[in-house]
């Protein structure tokens, strides 16, 4: 429903939610409803809390500034006159007074119907002429550039996205699962909670069309995740230190342990796209590998500032973004040697325990905003970090970056709530 006002995807989704209380026992409906209810439900009350803020920025103005109300309400009278009439094919929409070029547009409608029909529609002039002033009155307002009335129009315009696409993809994997055979059903979880297969819930492409933020694109698992995103149709924004100056997909210069540049890249994300479903952290640096007692601790702190506290500014920068997505998932990477410390990996190791930590206080956190929060171990993997860091190793025996995202994000297509704060390894998949 791309063209779909706000009234018309809240009846759908009333629709949507109908269905699946009628249809409990349906795998894609327990998967989806959980989400859809809260979603709704957040939905509702951030509307009552921003129409009353809309409503008091209104009143604090000195002019009068209400002609776009009074036009949309001249249109629904005249709605309800024709319909009284007993019309036929008149415009019947019902447009909320702030969305004005959808307000505009039906009232030029309207106006071209009653014009259309001035002999034989009973008030027709009269109904034109009120319309016309109304249009004249609503057309001289200046545009508003107030923070409130903008956020206000940004906000619902990102949740009406968000609960299109989530009706979407519920009407899209109800289609498949009805057309699947009745012996294809989910596989039991192989490892941690995650399933290697599930036919009725990862076979639909999540993030096609979707917003998702990859950092450390530039190279590596991070580059090779972005790229294979991009090819599935998600509307993917890159960063790293040193972004390419060609790429498929926006690519931006970031220094992640600066909070100041992450918070400006999650401006550029909204106002690209307003939310965020999928956000997977890559970037980082390896540090020196020394026993921790011949490490200077500038050198020390720059492993923590990129690898911890940058994963923290990315977390918290782009939480408000995820709040807006649908069935949103943040993972950061870590490594096993966040897991359980080695010797002479002293930086990493430290600061990779630390992004554990941090990702299982978010998992808890952030669990009734129905936020998913994973780190993913992607194991020795041929990249140039790992070249840094293992220098004899010979690369042909270790998975490739393209293998290892592409596990990453069949898992990420699966994802469901209660596999929220999951630590997981991709060798338990790519060795299974």
């Amino acid at each position: 429903m791309p063209n779909a006002n706000v009234i018309e995807l809240e009846a759908c989704f009333e629709d949507v939610l109908k269905y699946c209380d009628a249809h409990p026992e349906l795998d894609f409906v327990k998967y989806f409803h959980p989400r859809l209810t809260h979603a709704w439900k957040t939905y509702k009350k951030a509307m009552q809390d921003s129409d009353l803020k809309f409503v008091e920025w209104r009143h604090e103005e000195e002019e009068d500034r209400m002609s776009w109300k009074h036009l949309g309400v001249e249109l629904a009278a005249v709605q309800r006159q024709l319909k009284r009439l007993n019309a036929v094919g008149y415009p019947s929409q019902k447009i909320r007074h702030w969305d004005e070029p959808a307000l505009a547009a039906v009232v030029d409608d309207m106006i071209a119907y009653l014009s259309e029909r001035k002999g034989s529609i009973e008030g027709a002039p009269e109904m034109i002429e009120k319309l016309k002033q109304k249009v004249a009155r609503a057309s001289t307002e200046a545009r508003d550039e107030s923070v409130v009335f903008r956020e206000y129009q940004r906000f619902a315009s990102n949740w009406a996205e968000a609960l299109g696409s989530m009706s979407a993809h519920l009407w899209s994997s109800g289609a498949r699962c009805a057309a699947s055979s009745a012996n294809e059903t989910p596989t039991t979880p192989a490892f941690a909670g995650l399933s290697r297969s599930t036919p009725t819930m990862g076979s639909f492409n999540r993030y096609q069309g979707r917003p998702v933020l990859i950092t450390g694109s530039s190279r590596g698992i991070g580059y090779a995740l972005a790229n294979q995103l991009h090819a599935q149709g998600a509307l993917v924004t890159g960063c790293a230190r040193a972004a390419r100056r060609e790429t498929p997909f926006p690519e931006y210069s970031v220094d992640v342990s600066d909070p100041v540049a992450v918070a400006e890249l999650a401006a550029t994300v909204r106002r690209a796209h307003g939310a965020l479903d999928l956000v997977i952290h890559c970037a980082g640096v390896l540090g020196p590998r020394r026993p921790l007692a011949q490490i200077e601790a500038a050198a020390f702190q720059k492993v923590i500032e990129v690898n911890l506290l940058g994963s923290f500014y990315v977390a918290t920068a782009m939480y408000p973004l995820l709040s807006l997505g649908a069935s949103p998932l943040l993972v950061l990477m870590s490594s096993s040697v966040g897991r359980k410390g080695r010797a002479t990996w002293g930086p990493y190791a430290v600061s990779k325990h630390g992004v554990e930590g941090l990702a299982s206080t978010l998992a808890e956190e952030w669990r009734d905003d129905l936020i998913g929060v994973w780190t993913v171990n992607p194991g020795g993997t041929a990249t140039a970090m790992r070249a840094e860091a293992m220098p004899n190793e010979d690369p042909n025996t270790l998975p490739s970056a393209d293998d290892v995202a592409g596990v990453v994000l069949s898992e990420c297509e699966a994802f469901s709530l209660d596999q929220t704060g999951l630590s997981w390894d991709v060798r338990e998949f790519l060795e299974a």
